[in-house]
């Protein structure tokens, strides 16, 4: 505990970016950043320590910052916040609402972060900051299993790759108030496969972590608006791997 790094899980640092490794995380963040050459929201940005490793301009959206770190350190983390106050970075807006509502002007135009947003059918906020923004670009760190992500995330993710079966990840209406009330609504569906036809895939990065007899998948993913012009891959991709060892392993 005396000798905390960025990379220590002290500081709440997700383990999708424990698994990448906190500088090839970066180094694909920042390319992503750095393409697109202005600021990015992060979207459920918790204490902020990996947006404030990454040295750019990053809006932080987050209401309850503190709930991952409460969660995973019930019993010490009031103990543990003196200690890792130099990483955190706390979030310049509570919601999406309150940023559109300040910042309207950046509906469309404002890239996206995404890191380990919470899994599961009951808090869809990352993929309705997605629906509200329409952003030009979206950066996701998340695991295809369904460990991070929600369920409206997986399944617009699943249907930008083809899946066959994009539903299969419970899927509440999320478009407009009127579908909160029906789970498998057809015209639900339709909008997000209309929001989903809107982005293409620019870089996906794996690694494998196993968590006991389970082999999980998280992934960096990349994608772009295809109203952009069309460049399918930014050259300095072309010397960055598409899979990458894992760094630490899970204990079941």
């Amino acid at each position: 505990m005396e000798d905390i790094t960025f990379t220590s899980p002290e500081t709440s640092i997700s383990n999708g970016i424990r698994c990448f490794g906190m500088k090839k995380s970066m180094d694909l963040f920042r390319h992503f950043y750095d393409y697109y050459g202005k600021v990015v929201l992060s979207i459920g940005s918790g204490l902020g320590v990996f947006e404030n490793a990454c040295k750019r301009e990053i809006i932080l959206v987050d209401p309850d910052p503190y709930d991952f770190v409460r969660k995973t350190r019930p019993n010490d983390y009031q103990l543990l916040l003196p200690k890792i106050e130099q990483f955190i970075n706390p979030p310049h807006y509570a919601t999406i609402d309150e940023f559109l509502e300040k910042r309207p002007e950046c509906k469309k135009e404002v890239p996206v972060l995404i890191n380990w947003s919470d899994p599961g059918p009951f808090d869809n906020y990352d993929m309705i900051a997605i629906i509200k923004l329409h952003p030009p670009a979206i950066f996701i760190i998340f695991d295809e299993c369904g460990h991070a992500g929600s369920s409206g995330l997986h399944t617009f993710y699943n249907i930008i790759m083809g899946d066959r079966n994009p539903y299969k990840c419970y899927m509440p209406g999320l478009l407009s108030d009127e579908f909160y009330a029906s789970k498998y609504s057809y015209d639900a569906k339709e909008e997000m496969n209309q929001l989903a036809a809107d982005y293409r895939l620019v870089h996906r990065c794996t690694c494998k972590p196993r968590y006991g007899n389970y082999e999980l998948l998280f992934s960096m993913v990349w994608l772009e608006r295809i109203d952009r012009p069309l460049v399918f891959r930014p050259p300095d991709l072309d010397h960055f791997p598409t899979i990458l060892p894992c760094n630490i392993v899970f204990v079941s």
